[in-house]
């Protein structure tokens, strides 16, 4: 009691603006969770594409013979980390090719659909990007679930954000200058 009388002290508060801040605080998250309730489902489906994740590995090239070449190396054995090092002449080459976690909704779109095709530890390519020739290995498949907490309160923050953008825009507001 003594910690607690001293920290209230600290935070300039006293037991009453304490439990107002409080019961304000369970109010706001009681709203935003039931603003969110309705369109969460919907919401989520929209978003899906951007949620899921991939983690994903490169080599990139100038020529296509060459990621050809490559490709068949790491499919009789090469390590596909060694010949990123040595080959690729993206940056990421300095991590053996790894691009680390992406959103497949910002993947380029023949990049996403050849992806989608392959599980993980398989290789897509090579893929033409840019005048450039790449080959990818999916590493780590992370697919977006309404059941993880962290992805739900962000996207009912998300939406309860939208609701009051929604409602600061189309309330009336009056001023009285005197």
């Amino acid at each position: 009691p003594e910690n607690f009388k001293q920290w209230l002290t600290e935070q300039g508060l006293d037991h009453i603006s304490f439990h107002r801040r409080v019961g304000a605080n369970f109010k706001v998250e009681a709203l935003r969770t039931k603003i969110a309730e309705a369109r969460l489902s919907e919401y989520f489906i929209e978003r899906k594409l951007f949620l899921d994740k991939i983690v994903l590995s490169r080599i990139v090239v100038e020529s296509r013979e060459l990621a050809e070449e490559l490709l068949c190396q790491i499919e009789e054995g090469a390590s596909f980390e060694n010949l990123a090092q040595e080959y690729s002449i993206a940056d990421d080459r300095i991590f053996k090719g790894m691009m680390g976690l992406v959103s497949r909704g910002s993947m380029p779109d023949k990049l996403r659909a050849e992806a989608d095709k392959v599980g993980e530890g398989e290789l897509v390519g090579p893929l033409e990007f840019e005048e450039r020739w790449a080959i990818f290995r999916v590493e780590k498949l992370q697919f977006a679930s309404l059941e993880d907490r962290q992805i739900r309160q962000s996207l009912e923050n998300e939406l309860f954000e939208q609701w009051i953008g929604e409602k600061l825009r189309t309330t009336p507001i009056k001023l009285q200058v005197s």
